[in-house]
């Protein structure tokens, strides 16, 4: 397997039934009638699988450096709980010293992956130092 995507990485393409993933929907909730009630999940390559975890290894390593410190979500030891436990003690601590608080919740109907620019991605991803064929393979993938 070593050798398989050792030689995919250094061609910077993808064969074409690698390329390819089956999307199945679940149902969040028995008996969900509508688009919205399921959640979709994509069955692909143990090969793919491991070239995605080594591009993210790699992008992580690299992008790193470029995300703030109040930035949760999709960030290691910087998730939702952490977000929530920041907001709880900000609200503590403001009945503590008897002020207000105000919190606005924005809740996007939309997926964030489902208006994704990718040539914009691209270029975002290559500020950081992303490039070669790590970039290659990613453009491939997509």
């Amino acid at each position: 397997m070593t050798d398989i995507i050792n030689k995919i990485y250094d061609d910077g393409e993808l064969p074409e039934d690698l390329n390819k993933s089956i999307f199945i929907a679940l149902p969040k909730k028995p008996g969900a009638a509508e688009c919205e009630q399921h959640r979709t999940i994509s069955l692909m390559s143990h090969i793919t699988k491991i070239i995605l975890r080594i591009l993210l290894l790699r992008a992580r390593s690299r992008i790193k450096p470029e995300i703030g410190v109040a930035q949760f979500g999709f960030v290691e030891d910087a998730g939702t709980r952490n977000a929530i436990f920041v907001l709880r003690m900000i609200t503590e601590r403001a009945i503590e010293m008897q002020k207000d608080v105000f919190i606005c919740f924005i809740d996007y109907y939309l997926k964030a992956f489902d208006n994704v620019r990718h040539d914009e991605l691209f270029e975002d991803v290559r500020k950081p130092g992303l490039q070669g064929k790590d970039l290659q393979l990613l453009k491939v993938l997509i």
